[in-house]
C-alpha cells in the first residue's frame, strides 16, 4: 500500500473506544498495526462488556503512544510505558510506594545472570525465593490490596529492558523532604565531584535543579520532592519464573519444547525467562475483572493480544530480513545458486569492519542492520582473525535470510500468502497452552518435499528449522500471557478498588508507614 506524503494528514478512526487520531502518516502507521487487532479483540463481545474491555484496553495499551515505526510495539514497550508514566505524574503517594518497591528489589534481588526460562523460584538456584515472594512484597507493601500491588508490579517489570532513570515527584512530611533536600544539596556540591570523580557535573546539576522543585502538596506539614524511580535490570530476580507464582510459570514439559526448539546450537545461552510477558499480562487481566467477564473470555482475549503482540514483532523482523537480502542483491550478493552463495561466504568473510558491511549497501544503509549483523561485523581483533566462527555466522545470515524469503513467498501457508499480521491475529484459537499447538504454520508442507524453486531439500529444512524457532515464539508468549492474564483476573475479580482509588489509598499507606526513609539513589556516579 503505498503511503501518502510525509507532510499530508491521515485520519484514523479506532473503535477502541472510539478514538480518533489525527496523525503525520509515518507516525500513525504504528497505531494503525496495533489499532486494528485490537479492535478486533474488544468487537468479539457486545454491550457494556465491549464498551468496558475498549475502555480497558485503550488505558491499559495505550495505542496512541506509539507514534513511530512497528518497531516501539516491542522494543520500547511505549504504551504500558505512558500509560504507568501518567499515572505517577498525577500520583505522589502512589510514586513513594513505587520507590521503596523498586529500591527494595534493586537493593535486595540482584542477580549475577539473567533468570533463565528452564528456572523456577524455590528450585536450584534460586530455592532461595520463595515462590510467589514477589507477589507477597507487593501485597504486604499494600496492605492486602490487589489491585494497588498489581500497579505496582507494572510500573516497572512489564518490560525487563529497564527505562532511564525517571524524576517522579513523590509524598513525604518535612521532617523526611528537609532530609533529602539536604541530601540533594551535598549531592550537587563541587566537593563532593572533589571526593568522588565519578560523579559527573550532569549528575550534579540535575540534584540542584531538584532542590528548586521541592513543593509544598495540599496537605498540609507534606511535600512532593522529586526523587528518582530506578527499575530493575534485566538480571534481577524479579524476573525468575515463579515469582508472582507456580501457577504463572509454564510447564516443564512446554518448557523443554520451547527450549529444544529454539536451542539451534548446543552452546547457545540458557533461554530468557521473558517473565515482563506474563506481568504486563498479569496488569492487564486484573484491570479486565471489572468488566463481567468469565476466566474463558480472558483466556481469549489475552490469546489474541499475544498473537497481535507476535504479529507485529514477526512481520517488522520478516520485512526487515527481506530489505536486507534484497539491498544485498542489489550489492550483486546474490544467493540462490551455489556458486552465488559462495561469492556471498567469500565476500563477506573478507569484510573486518561493520563500516565495510554498510559500504556495500546502496547509500551505506545502516539502520535497522546492526542486530541482524552484528556477530559478523564486530570489529574486534580477536573476531576477525576468527575465519571459522565468522563463516559460521555468515552461514546463520544466509539461513535467515532464506527463512525470511520463504515466509514471503507464502509457501508456510496451505493457502498461498497470507497478509503478515492478519495472518497471526486471525489464526487458531490455542486450546491449550501446554500442547503448543495451534499454530498458523502448515506442518505437514515439510513431508512434502521443499516448494522453494531451486533450493535443496537440506536448504529448504534449515530455513525450516529457523522459522520453527520463530513459530515458538508465538506460541510462548500466548502461554505466557493467559497464565498471567488468568492469575490478574483471579486476584483482583474480588476487589472493589478502582484505579480512581489508587493515590488515597496510597496516602493513607504513606501515613501509615511514617518514619520509614524515602530510598535514595547511592552515590556512585553512575545514575
Amino acid at each position: 500500500m503505498r503511503m501518502p506524503p510525509k507532510t499530508k494528514q491521515t485520519t484514523i478512526l479506532i473503535p477502541l473506544g472510539l478514538l480518533l487520531l489525527t496523525l503525520p502518516s509515518p507516525q500513525a502507521r504504528a497505531v494503525r498495526e496495533l489499532a486494528k487487532p485490537l479492535a478486533f479483540i474488544s468487537n468479539q463481545f457486545a454491550g457494556s462488556k465491549a464498551a468496558c474491555v475498549s475502555r480497558v484496553v485503550e488505558r491499559e495499551i495505550n495505542p496512541a503512544a506509539y507514534q513511530g515505526d512497528e518497531k516501539t510495539v516491542f522494543i520500547e514497550n511505549k504504551g504500558m510505558r505512558a500509560t504507568n508514566e501518567q499515572r505517577l505524574a498525577a500520583s505522589p503517594c502512589l510514586s513513594a510506594l513505587a520507590v521503596r518497591f523498586y529500591q527494595d528489589l534493586n537493593q535486595n534481588h540482584l542477580s549475577s545472570q539473567r533468570p533463565a526460562l528452564k528456572e523456577v523460584a524455590g528450585q536450584g538456584e534460586r530455592r532461595h525465593l520463595k515462590p510467589g515472594w514477589l507477589w507477597d512484597k507487593a501485597i504486604d507493601l499494600t496492605r492486602g490490596n490487589p489491585r494497588l500491588a498489581m500497579a505496582l508490579i507494572n510500573i516497572c517489570l512489564n518490560d525487563d529492558i529497564p527505562n532511564a532513570t525517571k524524576k517522579i515527584f513523590v509524598r513525604m512530611d518535612r521532617d523526611e523532604a528537609s532530609r533529602i533536600k539536604k541530601t540533594y544539596a551535598e549531592y550537587g556540591s563541587e566537593q563532593n565531584k572533589k571526593t568522588d570523580p565519578k560523579w559527573s557535573m550532569l549528575t550534579m546539576d540535575r540534584y540542584l535543579s531538584y532542590l528548586k522543585e521541592f513543593k509544598e502538596s495540599e496537605t498540609p506539614g507534606q511535600f512532593d520532592v522529586p526523587v528518582d524511580l530506578i527499575c530493575p535490570e534485566r538480571k534481577n530476580e524479579a524476573f525468575v519464573p515463579g515469582s508472582l507464582s507456580l501457577n504463572t510459570d509454564l510447564p516443564e514439559e512446554v518448557k523443554k519444547t520451547i527450549i529444544d526448539l529454539q536451542s539451534l546450537e548446543p552452546a547457545a545461552a540458557p533461554l530468557p525467562a521473558k517473565s515482563y510477558h506474563v506481568y504486563g499480562s498479569a496488569a492487564l487481566g486484573c484491570a479486565l475483572s471489572n468488566c463481567g467477564l468469565n476466566e474463558t473470555e480472558i483466556r481469549s482475549i489475552h490469546d489474541k493480544m499475544a498473537m497481535v503482540y507476535r504479529g507485529i514483532r514477526l512481520c517488522a523482523h520478516t520485512k526487515e530480513v527481506n530489505q536486507l537480502r534484497k539491498d544485498l542483491e542489489k550489492a550483486g550478493l546474490k544467493r540462490q545458486t551455489t556458486g552465488q552463495r559462495e561469492k556471498f561466504l567469500q565476500t563477506l568473510t573478507s569484510l573486518k569492519t561493520q563500516s565495510d558491511f554498510f559500504d556495500l549497501l546502496p547509500g551505506r544503509k545502516m539502520e535497522g542492520y546492526f542486530a541482524l549483523t552484528s556477530d559478523i561485523t564486530q570489529s574486534q581483533k580477536n573476531w576477525r582473525d576468527n575465519a571459522p566462527e565468522r563463516k559460521k555466522a555468515i552461514l546463520r545470515l544466509l539461513t535467515l535470510m532464506d527463512a525470511g524469503q520463504m515466509y514471503e513467498d507464502g509457501n508456510l501457508f496451505k493457502d498461498g500468502a497470507l497478509p503478515c499480521v492478519f495472518a497471526t491475529y486471525t489464526g487458531p484459537q490455542l486450546q491449550g497452552e501446554e500442547t503448543l499447538k495451534g499454530s498458523f504454520f502448515d506442518r505437514a508442507l515439510y513431508g512434502n518435499g521443499c516448494r522453494q524453486k531451486g533450493w535443496s531439500q537440506q536448504r529448504c529444512d534449515e530455513a525450516a528449522k529457523l522459522l520453527q524457532t520463530w513459530e515458538v515464539d508465538e506460541l510462548w508468549t500466548r502461554a505466557q500471557h493467559i497464565r498471567g492474564g488468568l492469575f490478574g483476573f483471579q486476584k483482583c475479580k474480588a476487589s472493589q478498588t478502582e484505579e480512581k482509588d489508587f493515590e488515597k489509598l496510597s496516602c493513607a499507606l504513606i501515613r501509615d508507614q511514617a518514619g520509614q526513609k524515602t530510598p535514595l539513589p547511592a552515590q556512585d556516579g553512575q545514575k
